[in-house]
């Protein structure tokens, strides 16, 4: 009986003692809400930071109470909002229980502490790294399918600050990050619309990201979110697209899905005119020359023409004129319209090439030119100056044999690959202005030789080109089988060349088919760069090819406008 008497007293004290947890978890509970009303006012922060709040909150947040940690979580998530408690709960949190707790079944506990990892993450590589270890990647995709928009805005921002890592960028990728980004493109929140944006962005520094984003509609889904109604969505977007631009073949991706034209429409509209759109719309244009060239008529000297080029005409506007790929081009019946001029001077990979078997009129010009405009002694040897970034971004993306295979199919122009082996050496010339004078010379050759002013009218370059469409049966020529060419086709021709041998210079595009380069010749006497004068010049590939016209000057004038 007294046995019975104890047993039933020990049950009743169990029973109080759980009811006192309960009643104290409750109490912590309110009292975690309570803080974290009170610590969203900056003014009473400093009271609770002197208490050393983050460590009692912290505490808390390992109980094995869902309420009591959602609140905790709640409170912590504020006060990472705050610089000097955000490093010491960077310090003092276990980021373990932290990345356990994303898989919570509580939704405010998922949402609280995605917020924490988002906000301890900002610009602590320490902190990344950490949760790293722990496996954080992959709980926080799994977040990006979540029903709540918090919880999916907040894991987006911790993938964001993640992204900022190599390795863990391709955790990422293989987690499936990529194709679940893209899908929240698609969502009706603007904020899970404007994170997720943000966080491909972020990503899109691969090369393999790049790809999938084009394979998997990301590229599309972008484009259409620039006329979104948002404003910070659409700005999102448009920085999204001048990130993906500095690849070429993820702009000409974008251009082919209509970005060039609705970042136009953006600039130059009055209502929803953006900065944003304006430096998209400059990128993806760097980076697409033949839309940069048809839209504006000018390519700087830091616009490098490589292969797949092609001049297709002046665009005055993007909105009544799309500018076509070169293989949607290629596609189209031969038309009566001015033909397109393809540069593709890829070298065959199936034949060999030996530079000293060329002979060309350029040789004989060079070894019968006056001793003032040769140098009969070998170049020095020296390294070779740096390839264009334009040069070499292809080649990161694609490799050169899947270019030429692609290229070669829609046009093949071996013989400016052989242009470009002649041309090289104009190098042995002394100064700059020789090497130009003698490009300029080499161009008109090849494009029919001087045209007298007064004759110009009667130099039937459209015949010949119209002959040359009929006798390729396309709409796309090679700029080297181009025997007779007007102003439009030789200065192309010279700045092809010319980039070729960093002569680097610009293209511009007149009115009445006009066309024209400017180079900046720089006089560097003896090496004294404090002496060093420059003079921009406009080449004469028409009149008296070879002249350098200064850029002030009536002749210069009297050459590029009727």
């Amino acid at each position: 009986m007294v046995a019975k008497v104890n047993h039933f007293e020990q049950n009743v004290l169990l029973l109080e003692n759980e009811r006192y947890c309960l009643f104290l978890c409750k109490v912590k509970q309110a009292a975690a809400v309570a803080v974290a009303r009170a610590i969203r006012n900056p003014q009473t922060m400093p009271a609770f930071q002197e208490k050393e709040i983050e460590k009692v909150l912290l505490t808390l947040l390992s109980l094995d109470h869902d309420g009591v940690r959602a609140a905790a979580a709640e409170a912590i998530a504020v006060m990472t909002g705050y610089s000097s408690s955000k490093s010491i709960i960077a310090a003092c949190a276990d980021m373990a229980l932290l990345v356990q707790l994303l898989g919570s079944k509580m939704v405010k506990v998922q949402e609280s502490v995605a917020l924490i990892l988002a906000n301890l993450t900002c610009g602590n590589r320490s902190v990344i790294s950490l949760i790293a270890q722990e496996g954080v990647t992959e709980p926080l995709v799994n977040l990006l399918s979540h029903s709540t928009g918090a919880v999916v805005t907040n894991a987006a921002a911790v993938l964001t600050n993640m992204a900022t890592e190599g390795n863990l960028r391709t955790d990422m990728e293989q987690c499936g990050a990529v194709p679940a980004l893209i899908g929240l493109l698609q969502a009706r929140n603007f904020q899970v619309v404007r994170q997720g944006v943000l966080a491909l962005t972020a990503l899109m520094v691969d090369v393999d990201v790049r790809t999938e984003l084009c394979s998997c509609g990301g590229v599309q889904a972008l484009v259409q979110l620039l006329g979104s109604e948002d404003e910070s969505v659409m700005r999102s977007a448009a920085w999204s697209i001048t990130v993906g631009a500095a690849d070429t073949q993820t702009a000409v991706e974008f251009t082919k899905h209509g970005a060039l034209e609705v970042l136009q429409a953006l600039s130059l509209s009055h209502n929803r005119s953006s900065g944003f759109a304006q430096v998209a719309l400059q990128a993806l244009l760097n980076n697409n020359l033949p839309a940069k060239y048809s839209l504006t008529g000018v390519l700087a000297p830091t616009d490098i023409i490589s292969d797949g080029f092609y001049d297709c005409g002046p665009a005055r506007s993007l909105c009544a004129m799309k500018i076509l790929c070169l293989e949607e081009l290629a596609q189209q019946a031969v038309n009566d319209k001015r033909p397109i001029i393809v540069v593709n001077a890829l070298k065959p990979l199936d034949e060999s090439y030996d530079n000293s078997s060329v002979k060309s009129d350029l040789t004989d010009d060079l070894e019968n030119s006056s001793p003032a405009r040769q140098r009969v002694a070998k170049l020095p040897k020296q390294s070779p100056p740096p390839k264009p970034v334009q040069d070499i971004a292809p080649q990161d993306n694609v490799p050169s044999e899947v270019m030429h295979e692609s290229l070669s199919r829609i046009v093949s122009d071996s013989q400016l690959w052989v242009y470009k082996e002649e041309t090289k050496k104009l190098l042995i010339l002394k100064t700059v202005k020789e090497q130009l004078e003698a490009l300029g010379r080499y161009v008109s050759d090849k494009m029919g030789g001087p045209v007298q002013r007064e004759m110009v009218a009667c130099f039937s370059y459209e015949l010949a080109l119209m002959q040359l469409k009929q006798k390729l049966n396309s709409n796309l020529i090679p700029i080297s089988q181009i025997t007779k060419g007007s102003y439009i086709h030789r200065a192309l021709l010279f700045k092809v060349l010319a980039d070729a041998l960093h002569l680097h210079g610009t293209l511009v595009r007149g009115e009445y088919n006009r066309a024209w380069n400017e180079i900046v010749v720089v006089n560097n006497p003896k090496g004294n760069l404090l002496k060093s004068t420059s003079q921009c010049y406009v080449v004469d590939l028409m009149h008296e090819p070879g002249a350098l016209l200064q850029m002030s000057s009536p002749e210069a004038a009297m050459y590029c406008y009727i």
